[in-house]
């Protein structure tokens, strides 16, 4: 009870911030270089990315593997399940973020899943670097349409906090 009333007053804090900036500074990070695999861990995904400079912003595509070892052993679908790259200055003042948002899947069904993003690079004229967050959410059993969830649900999230 103590742990959701602390997630409450969080989520309560992060809302009424609303105008402040985001920053990925507690986040890995590596710098946007043009056509250079590069990879970030994470505690639940690794991201394998290559960047790719657009007419107008920049793209990235690549392929996030699951860190299953970590996951409960009940665990068998994505429930939810999205993935936000992060484009920030060398401070981890983010300028730019995009949000891509799976389908719900049974884990095991494939050892990566494939994202690409394109979004506005932020005007910055100086040294931008890229950083990865996720939203998951892991069942025991699939959701179904106007039906109340069954079974166990795991919750874990990484991603840009508000100064």
């Amino acid at each position: 009870m103590k742990r959701a009333g602390l997630l409450i007053l969080l989520l309560i804090t992060f809302v009424l911030q609303g105008c402040a900036q985001l920053s990925v500074s507690h986040l890995d990070k590596r710098p946007w270089i043009a056509e250079a695999p590069q990879t970030i861990h994470m505690r639940f995904w690794r991201f394998e990315f290559m960047n790719m400079p657009l007419k107008e912003g920049v793209g990235l595509q690549g392929m996030a593997y699951p860190n299953t070892e970590l996951f409960p052993d009940w665990a068998r679908w994505y429930d939810q399940l999205a993935f936000t790259v992060y484009l920030s200055e060398s401070s981890g003042t983010v300028v730019s973020s995009a949000q891509l948002d799976v389908l719900p899947r049974e884990l095991g069904k494939e050892p990566a899943i494939p994202f690409e993003f394109r979004l506005p690079s932020g005007g910055a004229d100086t040294p931008l670097y890229v950083s990865f967050g996720y939203r998951m959410v892991l069942a025991e059993t699939p959701w179904k349409p106007g039906a109340r969830q069954e079974g166990r649900i795991y919750f874990a999230h990484e991603g840009a906090l508000s100064r």
